[in-house]
């Protein structure tokens, strides 16, 4: 598979953040804030209903509040990169951990299967609103990126799809760029 290259890059708060130099789907018309909000509201109904709350023997009600959490903390998650960070290195763990244990008790795998079902459409939704900002800079930084470089042709974001053209990409297009600047070396990573 291919993984988008990283830039490290100061936000507007002057902190050091990652951007992803990758394109994402295009989701057009689609109501986004809508979607988010309606994802949430019912991830933190279904952590209202929670059974463990009055079971000591199930896991902690602080273990299966993440639509609450997201909800007082979403701000927080201004780049595409800290969300999945964060989320694969702390937010799926904990919550298979707690949603396995939490299965143990046959009387539950109802609760836990429909909470770990919207918490998953809650993420994907989060990570799609921010995937939106990401494209735009991308499309931005590639255009600068080619008006320095005309051999590489016009950058259309029309055209760019995640899946599409890869000379559309964004990683490929600053590869080409650092390649025809007359470096020595290009250096690549993954983390």
């Amino acid at each position: 598979t291919s993984r988008s290259l990283d830039a490290y890059v100061v936000n507007e708060k002057g902190e050091n953040d990652v951007f992803r130099l990758g394109n994402f789907s295009d989701r057009g018309e689609t109501d986004l804030p809508g979607m988010l909000k309606e994802a949430m509201d019912y991830t933190i109904h279904l952590e209202q209903l929670y059974p463990g709350q009055k079971d000591p023997k199930l896991p902690s009600p602080a273990t299966l509040s993440w639509g609450q959490v997201l909800a007082h903390n979403l701000h927080q998650f201004r780049s595409l990169g800290r969300w999945r960070d964060v989320l694969s290195r702390q937010i799926l763990p904990t919550l298979y951990k707690s949603v396995i244990e939490l299965q143990r008790d046959k009387r539950q795998i109802w609760w836990g299967s429909k909470y770990l079902k919207s918490c998953l459409s809650l993420f994907e939704r989060i990570s799609w609103s921010l995937e939106g900002p990401q494209n735009s800079r991308a499309d931005a930084i590639a255009s600068s990126i080619q008006g320095m470089h005309p051999a590489l042709g016009g950058w259309d974001p029309a055209v760019r799809t995640a899946k599409g053209d890869p000379s559309r990409d964004l990683a490929r297009t600053s590869l080409q760029s650092a390649l025809l600047s007359g470096g020595d070396c290009t250096l690549l990573g993954m983390r």
